[in-house]
């Protein structure tokens, strides 16, 4: 089915890339947003994208964030860390017009099938695109198997990562470039509160077939992320760091490097333990 009229985005078109050549299913259920790299309710552009393409649609929006047991280097420092964040995100999602579906694996595998079959219902599938680590290849696989469009969004900082096609090959040519093109993407700004403004609609729960094979985490399983970890198949002999994951503590770390210690990164840059 074709849409009813042309789709109004305000996402920037250089950050967003199509991973397959499948078409939009505007008779879906819903919006499917696939939440691996940019783990945050806010200032997330391939959030923003997949709210505007719900709104467009007059669709609801789901969120999956999902968690395997068998990425490279998987052990409780990382878990613990991507768990503390799913807990914020599932506060941050609480009470907005969104259906937010955190899943970890308990076992090696056990996720497989579940981004497709949410798919096959979906209208559009909106995924993250991080350049680095198993996730490049993670996408491109997932975008073979999925039957309606699915784009990638560039929510990697200021700069999108396809302003240029060049490598630099050292740090003086690179500023030089984003000195010449930052000042009108100083503007360009994610949003702070992506569901304000026009309401979506809404979707109170999941198709039964996804909650029996692949239930969400409990608010308590992602409450005790440091417990739960003890029982996953991964390295347990690299433990959690002695700080939170999550977006507020990330901001809590940002706001005491700003107030305590930007003023003296000049001298100590090449001093990490300071």
């Amino acid at each position: 089915m074709e849409l009813a009229s042309e789709p109004v985005f305000s996402v920037p078109a250089l950050r967003i890339s199509p991973c397959n050549d499948a078409q939009v299913n505007a008779n879906g259920a819903f919006v499917l947003y696939w939440m691996t790299a940019f783990r945050r309710a806010s200032w997330n552009f391939a959030l923003d994208r997949a709210v505007e393409w719900a709104r467009n649609l007059e669709k609801p929006l789901v969120v999956l964030e999902g968690l395997r047991c068998d990425y490279p280097y998987a052990s409780d420092r990382l878990h613990a860390f991507v768990l503390e964040g799913m807990a914020e995100n599932s506060r941050a999602f609480a009470g907005k017009p969104v259906l937010y579906h955190p899943y970890a694996e308990r076992r090696k595998g056990e996720g497989k099938g579940l981004l497709e079959t949410l798919a096959d219902d979906a209208c559009v599938v909106v995924a993250d695109d991080f350049p680095c680590f198993f996730l490049p290849s993670m996408v491109r696989a997932a975008a073979r198997k999925i039957p309606v469009l699915m784009e990638k969004v560039d929510a990697n900082g200021i700069l999108p990562l396809r302003l240029s096609d060049k490598v630099f090959l050292s740090a003086y040519h690179f500023r030089r470039f984003a000195q010449k093109h930052l000042p009108p993407l100083l503007n360009q700004k994610p949003k702070l509160t992506p569901f304000s403004g026009k309401k979506l609609p809404e979707i109170s729960f999941m198709p039964r077939q996804i909650m029996d094979r692949w239930p969400p985490l409990s608010v308590d399983d992602i409450k005790h992320a440091r417990s739960l970890v003890k029982n996953l198949p991964i390295d347990h002999g690299v433990g959690p760091v002695g700080f939170q994951g999550g977006t507020r503590a990330a901001r809590s770390a940002l706001d005491s490097f700003l107030e305590r210690k930007f003023s003296s990164y000049a001298m100590d840059r090449n001093h990490p333990d300071r």
